[in-house]
C-alpha cells in the first residue's frame, strides 16, 4: 500500500509573518481556493521544494552533458595527436 501523505496538521512548517499586503493576498487566494491560510502556506513550501528539485535535476543533467562534451573533445584530441 502506498504511503499516505500526513495530514496538514501533522506536517510541520514555519511561516514567518509576511508583509501585511502579502498576507492579505495569501488570505484572498486561500479563500478563493477554499483552503486555510496554513494549508496554502504548506502548499507553497512543498511546491517550491519540488520546483527546486526539478531545477537541480536540470542543472545536473546540463553538467553531465557538459562533462560528456569535454570527454569527447579530449578523446578526439588524443586521437588526432596519435
Amino acid at each position: 500500500m502506498a504511503e499516505k501523505k500526513p495530514r496538514v496538521r501533522e506536517r510541520k512548517a514555519i511561516m514567518i509573518r509576511p508583509d501585511p499586503a502579502l498576507l492579505e493576498a495569501m488570505q484572498q487566494a486561500a479563500d478563493r481556493e477554499g483552503i486555510s491560510l496554513n494549508k496554502l502556506a504548506l502548499e507553497i513550501i512543498e511546491t517550491s521544494g519540488r520546483l527546486g528539485s526539478s531545477n537541480a535535476a536540470g542543472t545536473r543533467a546540463q553538467l553531465d552533458d557538459a562533462v560528456l562534451g569535454v570527454e569527447q573533445a579530449v578523446r578526439k584530441l588524443r586521437a588526432a595527436l596519435d
